[in-house]
């Protein structure tokens, strides 16, 4: 058989056109390398070179770009008609990137609550990816702070997100309360980092600005968990601790406010997917579009229950002088 009279071949080629890399497309075909290679290749032979493979990702020739306009639409009809079959019908895999703290504590539960009612998708959760992830194909959806815009993606503003200072009833055992960002200085930052994002460097306070924070030392963790724990153990002050993940200990008073007022700047999170499989994926739109409503919802909900809690804090903390 020719290589153009082979489905699959095709297939090969609008997800290499898609993704730039045969090594995406044989994880998304569940193929050998060497086999999206050969289909490439048939290709090819017949309708002359569809890639530039100088450029990373591969980049499609001009004769590439227009087999790839008159093909994908084929593509996605036969595999629309391939759906009406129950017998043929495959479920759709989404791979969704968030946080580890979050992906453990939120997504999850929110992940099998859509599949219950969505029997024709299932989830693969990804450790935190960045844009990258998403144009090379390993990741469907990702749940990233303020990414960079790109003509390829598609981009929903989920929620803007502060975070207060907080440390533990442990570490004020051993350390002088700060009452001043200034007196930051004598203390441990725990602090995250995240891609794209600048460290925290400064608090506002209404539309006050604080000095730029000087710590005596600091150490930097990529999970909202692990700072947490670090607190927990005393081990110094954080300004980038998330409180919808630690509500419970906020309430047992483990963890607590610090320098009344004073925040982390707002940071925009987004529900950010690739616009060509949102083209391809009617499923991914659906959850895209369902999903970031339910994380706004749940993350507002949660933010307020942190609101009352801090307030409640200071509330009582002024009744006891």
């Amino acid at each position: 058989m020719k290589t153009a009279d082979n489905l699959e071949a095709w297939r090969a080629f609008i997800f290499t056109g898609t993704t730039g890399s045969i090594t995406s497309s044989s994880i998304q075909l569940n193929s050998e390398i060497s086999t999206i290679s050969r289909y490439i290749r048939g290709l090819e032979e017949e309708f002359g070179v569809l890639f530039d493979r100088r450029s990373r990702p591969w980049k499609l020739t001009k004769r590439g770009a227009e087999l790839f306009t008159r093909v994908q639409p084929l593509i996605d009809r036969f595999d629309a008609l391939q759906q009406l079959s129950p017998k043929r019908r495959k479920k759709t895999r989404i791979r969704i990137s968030a946080p580890g703290s979050l992906g453990r504590d939120f997504i999850a539960s929110m992940l099998l609550e859509y599949s219950q009612s969505n029997k024709n998708v299932e989830f693969e959760l990804q450790l935190p990816t960045n844009i990258e992830g998403l144009l090379n194909g390993k990741t469907d959806i990702a749940f990233l702070i303020e990414p960079p815009r790109h003509n390829q993606l598609i981009i929903r503003k989920n929620i803007s997100a502060s975070t207060w200072v907080f440390t533990s009833k442990t570490y004020l055992k051993t350390h002088k309360e700060p009452l001043t960002p200034e007196d930051l200085s004598e203390h441990v930052g725990i602090m995250q980092t995240v891609p794209n994002v600048p460290d925290t460097t400064f608090l506002v306070r209404g539309k006050e600005i604080s000095c730029s924070l000087n710590w005596k030392s600091t150490m930097f963790f990529n999970d909202q968990g692990n700072i947490k724990r670090m607190l927990l153990k005393g081990e110094g002050i954080s300004p980038d601790l998330t409180p919808t993940i630690c509500l419970d200990e906020i309430r047992r008073g483990e963890i607590v406010p610090l320098l009344k007022g004073w925040r982390r700047d707002r940071w925009d999170f987004c529900v950010v997917t690739n616009k060509r499989k949102e083209c391809t994926t009617p499923e991914l739109t659906k959850f895209a579009d369902w999903y970031s409503q339910r994380q706004w919802e749940s993350a507002a909900k949660r933010m307020q229950i942190a609101e009352d809690l801090i307030e409640a804090y200071w509330d009582q903390k002024q009744t006891s002088y």
